[in-house]
Order: C-alpha cells, then sequence, then structure tokens
C-alpha cells in the first residue's frame, strides 16, 4: 500500500496532492484532447506518463487503468479505450 511504500499516511497523502498538482490534472486533460483528436501516438506517450507517475506515488487504480489502456494501444484496440 502507499502508507507502507512511504513509511506514513501523511507522507503518502503529501505524496497523492504533488502528484495531483504537478500532472494528474494536465495529464488527464492531454489525454482527453488527444482522444479528441485521434492523435494515437501522443495519446499513448501522455497514457504512459501518467501511468509513471501513477506508478511512483503508489495510485494503484490510475496505474492499472493506464496499464490496460496502453496495453490495448499497443495493440491496435483503439476503440476499446474510448
Amino acid at each position: 500500500s502507499g502508507i507502507k511504500t512511504f513509511g506514513s499516511k501523511q507522507m503518502f497523502i503529501n505524496t497523492l496532492k504533488r502528484f495531483e498538482s504537478i500532472s494528474l490534472l494536465k495529464n488527464l486533460e492531454a489525454i482527453a484532447w488527444y482522444v479528441n483528436e485521434l492523435k494515437n501516438k501522443e495519446l499513448r506517450d501522455e497514457i504512459h506518463s501518467l501511468k509513471g507517475g501513477a506508478g511512483y506515488c503508489s495510485a494503484g487504480m490510475i496505474y492499472d487503468t493506464c496499464n490496460k489502456m496502453q496495453i490495448d494501444h499497443d495493440n491496435g484496440q483503439y476503440w476499446e479505450m474510448y
């Protein structure tokens, strides 16, 4: 769990807050834009970036969702992502 990874509940919360303010919202806005514009390579890059940030701060559900989207993309299953 995130608390175990970061050593305390407060450190985990602080890390999640930093993740949100530094990248989460930016990544989600970019993903929405790339989906709308059908920019598949850029979409994959942004999903990968979000997955990396989620993995770093132990945001497992976000990481798992991004991983699934990335696998679908790599398998040419774009429609499953949308």
